[in-house]
């Protein structure tokens, strides 16, 4: 035991302890606190070389950048997050990341069209699919839905949402199921 916690460094779990708060706090939608905070810590993970998980919180910090409606610097961010997880050990990222950035694409919609949003978010399912990421599957089909409401689409954003929402056996409480079948139940 001693051995192992003579490995442990102390200030690999303060900087994984500050990703989370930051991701909390983009979560609570206080885009400013938790996008300062994920910087900080992408920054001493520059520095120090740690490079943990660095692709999910550069996607977490590319939310909070688009929250603050700073979406050239989003869609710069989740590009590098992309790239980073596409060459390390956290392709299990994509999915999300794909997802990311098709919200974000679909916000800078006056500059960007929105078949690369869709392309974004189809990548994701499929990605998420073939990864056997049911959860990243459901929340990849909640933004494509979600889109296809705003294009008067409701049929097929309900047949794309219900094709997902159906494949689940548990976890009916979670944020992301009852955000999905709350969106069904206004479309049924």
């Amino acid at each position: 035991m001693s051995d192992v916690a003579t490995k442990l460094d102390a200030a690999l779990w303060r900087i994984l302890a500050s990703y989370w708060e930051g991701k909390v706090l983009v979560e609570r939608r206080e885009f400013a606190r938790g996008s300062a905070l994920l910087r900080r810590v992408l920054d001493t993970c520059d520095q120090t070389g740690w490079h943990i998980c660095n692709a999910e919180f550069l996607g977490v910090l590319a939310r909070g950048l688009a929250g603050l409606g700073r979406l050239d610097a989003a869609l710069g961010t989740v590009e590098k997050a992309l790239a980073t997880a596409e060459h390390s050990s956290e392709r299990y990222s994509i999915p999300e990341l794909l997802r990311i950035k098709g919200e974000v694409v679909l916000r800078h919609a006056a500059t960007e069209p929105m078949s690369a949003a869709e392309g974004c978010f189809f990548g994701a399912i499929a990605l998420a699919r073939q990864q056997e990421a049911l959860f990243w599957e459901l929340r990849a089909a909640l933004s494509l839905a979600r889109m296809r409401i705003k294009q008067d689409r409701q049929d097929e954003g309900k047949r794309i949402l219900a094709s997902v929402y159906d494949k689940f056996t548990e976890g009916f409480e979670t944020t992301d199921l009852l955000s999905a079948r709350e969106l069904l139940a206004q479309l049924s």
